[in-house]
């Protein structure tokens, strides 16, 4: 982990602040900022799940094993503290069995908070893929029984994962943008009128927001900038994308504004997260191989501001 004093210009690694058993934890940790329903805020770490005997964990004499593992900072990330995972073993039959840990959380209109991940059939990656949605109203420390909100066996046969949800421009919908894993056409996207306690069938989304693990802001103008790994059917660039459009977009099925290519990568890469400045700079940030003799992956910011490529566009 590292930590930015300066909106992400410079970074320090926190290494040394968290948890020893934070090295046990697997899977694509994710960071949120979760507000409870009194207005306290805390930063979460949550993973999949932690390493299994069989993977030759760090040795922690009773070290917190099972599925979403996670940490706690009560002081904007100076301190960290490990609870026991949300959910139980690691064992098929258990609830919050997963794949990925909440790909996504959004605050409900009642203080509470929304999370959504996906798992497989499986243990691992096999089978059906489903999304499930898990509701916290303590601030990230309880969590109700999780609940499948998309399955692929209704989808024809399509495999629905790692989830975007957010708030549309208005309030008064969530939208929830899906990775399809079978790559059979276009991404998927559900809409909910009543705080995610019922969703849409979920139906092809636009085309040009074909790829993985989404994440998006809301600029002032009312627009998104929503970022991802590419994965549009035929599309010769298989990179960073940044797409820009309005929330009309998404639901009418238009294509948006514009596509931006961010960054190239030589093997792997993009699964993001975006933030806007108060100076308006758009900071999008990921992991990728970025250079031909890059080994393993780096950490990459790509940041610009909106009317630069809004210049672009209209060459």
């Amino acid at each position: 982990m590292a930590r930015s004093e300066d909106a992400g210009l410079t970074w320090t690694r926190i290494d040394d602040a968290l948890p020893p058993n934070y090295a046990n934890f697997k899977n694509c940790p994710s960071l949120y900022r979760i507000t409870d329903p009194q207005g306290k805020e805390r930063l979460w770490v949550f993973a999949a799940r932690t390493l299994t005997d069989k993977e030759n964990p760090k040795l922690i004499e009773g070290r917190h094993e099972g599925f979403m593992p996670r940490i706690v900072s009560e002081d904007d990330g100076r301190t960290w503290r490990e609870l026991p995972p949300i959910g139980g073993r690691i064992a098929k039959d258990d609830p919050f069995r997963c794949i990925m840990t909440f790909s996504s959380i959004v605050r409900l209109k009642d203080g509470s908070s929304l999370g959504l991940f996906h798992r497989g059939s499986g243990l691992g990656e096999e089978g059906t893929l489903q999304v499930l949605q898990s509701i916290t109203r303590d601030g990230g420390f309880t969590w109700s029984e999780p609940v499948v909100v998309c399955d692929g066996t209704k989808l024809d046969g399509k495999h629905p994962c790692e989830p975007y949800v957010f708030r549309s421009p208005d309030g008064d919908e969530l939208c929830c943008l899906m990775r399809e894993n079978k790559r059979s056409g276009t991404s998927l996207v559900m809409f909910s009128r009543d705080e995610g306690k019922t969703w849409s069938q979920a139906v092809d989304a636009p085309w040009g927001l074909t790829g993985d693990r989404h994440h998006g802001i809301t600029l002032p103008d009312g627009r998104l900038v929503i970022v991802f790994r590419n994965a549009s059917p035929n599309a010769k660039d298989k990179g960073f994308i940044a797409w820009v459009g309005t929330y009309e977009d998404i639901k009418q099925g238009k294509p948006g504004q514009y596509r931006v290519s961010l960054l190239k990568t030589f093997k792997d890469g993009f699964y993001p997260g975006i933030h806007l400045l108060p100076d308006n700079t758009i900071v999008a940030t990921t992991y990728a191989n970025y250079r031909k003799e890059d080994i393993g992956c780096s950490i990459v910011s790509v940041r610009f501001k909106i009317n630069e490529t809004d210049t672009l566009s209209h060459r």
